[in-house]
């Protein structure tokens, strides 16, 4: 049986960091072997969980990721740099930067050691400032036009010209569902209040690439209503199969303090 590859949005890997030790780890060994998950995430996630003024719960959502399947995915453009070069075969893209690496000594690392080796890196330090100019940036932008399917057609072909030299839009936008899904993500968030208050809501969008490659996908609440417009779109079907739910689907708060981890789904 396949690993179904599983996307957390950070809110909910920061409610799993705050469950009791034995719920969490039971909900680990549910990932692994019972429900086999694999999870995937994101430098942006890294960075956001680094940034937890929490020491605890981030250790906490460290060791969970410790024991379980986790790939990390790759960085957007490079994604896009895949799609746009496959785009006659799209289902050869890999979104995976890595199931992980090996250390100088040959020796194969786990989880905290792969987040230690790129919180180390030059690379990671170089994303985290563009990450950051990015995110003072975009309090400056207003949406340009109310109309989204025009937006996110224009930004389309904004990054095409940008970042390949691609001057003609003729690719169908299930050629290059990431680039899509992360454009109409973005068209929909610029100009909004609550990225003009908080700019690092532009994590949203960062992540969104990745959904037309996951098989679970559990998010905040405006970011899922994005991914179920675009499942009822004619001209894109690369979210069918994904099963999308919203983190208070999964989270619960029980009355007595603790926090369980519910998601249902024929396995």
């Amino acid at each position: 049986m396949e690993y179904k590859k599983v996307f957390l949005d950070t809110c909910v890997l920061s409610d799993i960091g705050r469950m009791n030790e034995e719920d969490r780890r039971m909900l680990a060994f549910n990932f692994l072997v019972n429900y086999k998950f694999q999870i995937i995430i994101t430098l942006y996630q890294i960075m956001e969980l680094e940034n937890f003024k929490d020491e605890q719960i981030k250790n906490n959502v460290y060791n969970f990721l410790e024991i379980c399947y986790v790939g990390i995915g790759k960085n957007f453009y490079r994604l896009f740099e895949e799609e746009v070069s496959h785009k006659q075969n799209i289902d050869i893209v890999e979104y995976n930067l890595s199931i992980f690496t090996y250390d100088k000594d040959n020796n194969l690392m786990n989880f905290k050691g792969f987040k230690d080796s790129i919180l180390n890196s030059k690379e990671y330090q170089k994303n985290k400032k563009e990450h950051d100019d990015i995110c003072a940036d975009l309090q400056l932008i207003d949406r340009p036009t109310d109309d989204i399917n025009l937006y996110t057609k224009v930004l389309i072909i904004h990054n095409l010209k940008k970042y390949f030299n691609i001057n003609n839009f003729d690719i169908s936008y299930n050629d290059i569902p990431g680039l899509y899904t992360y454009s109409y993500s973005y068209a929909n968030k610029i100009g909004s209040s609550s990225l003009k208050e908080k700019p690092t809501e532009i994590n949203d969008i960062c992540m969104s690439y990745l959904a037309p490659y996951m098989d679970i996908i559990v998010a905040e609440r405006k970011q899922v209503a994005r991914y179920m417009e675009l499942k009822q779109k004619k001209d894109f079907n690369r979210l069918d199969h994904v099963i999308i739910k919203k983190h208070s689907d999964v989270i619960k708060y029980n009355t007595n303090g603790s926090i369980s981890f519910n998601l249902t789904i024929n396995i």
